[in-house]
């Protein structure tokens, strides 16, 4: 592996958690094939260990860490807000529990509320609070689609080139010294 590549991947896993600054187009697209690589294969670890849903959650959340807070930078460095490169993949969760939940109460898996889990809580909630499965799919799907329109925001705009003055979130990286 060349030194370019090489210094690409590093400065991706130091900015791990760095979430002030931006971060140019280059810098994100060299480290994005390489990040969502790593968390596929964390996932794929997890499960073929045998985690437990939450613990293939959590693995997938630590292991997208440096992908998510370069994206962060990445749309600050077009001047846009960095959570949003965060909040379509809450949307994708809740999305994915809230089937779960209508599943639960459709199959009438739910026999004890919430008997530690999420979504036997949600499950519970969503039946005995605003109307059982069919509430449940409906925002799943809400959910599901809001995921698309967000998620196509930030790709969109991790494609756009920097902002070629200071914004908010700091000067343009391509002029800023290393």
């Amino acid at each position: 592996m060349d030194t370019a590549r090489t210094s690409i991947l590093v400065n991706g896993f130091k900015g791990t958690f760095k979430f002030s600054g931006r971060a140019a187009r280059s810098e994100f697209w060299a480290f994005a094939p390489f990040g969502l690589g790593v968390v596929v294969l964390a996932v794929l670890l997890s499960s073929a260990l045998e985690f437990t849903l939450p613990g293939i959650v959590l693995t997938a959340i630590i292991a997208s860490t440096p992908l998510l807070s370069l994206w962060w930078r990445r749309l600050q460095d077009v001047g846009h807000w960095g959570a949003n490169a965060l909040i379509p993949w809450f949307l994708l969760f809740l999305s994915g529990v809230s089937f779960a939940a209508a599943h639960e109460l459709h199959t009438g898996a739910l026999s004890d509320l919430g008997t530690g889990s999420v979504v036997g809580l949600l499950a519970g909630l969503l039946l005995y609070v605003v109307g059982g499965k069919w509430i449940a799919l409906f925002m799943a799907l809400t959910a599901l689609v809001y995921f698309l329109v967000r998620f196509s925001f930030a790709f969109s705009n991790a494609l756009l080139p920097s902002d070629p003055h200071t914004n908010k979130y700091g000067p343009n990286p391509h002029e800023v010294p290393k």
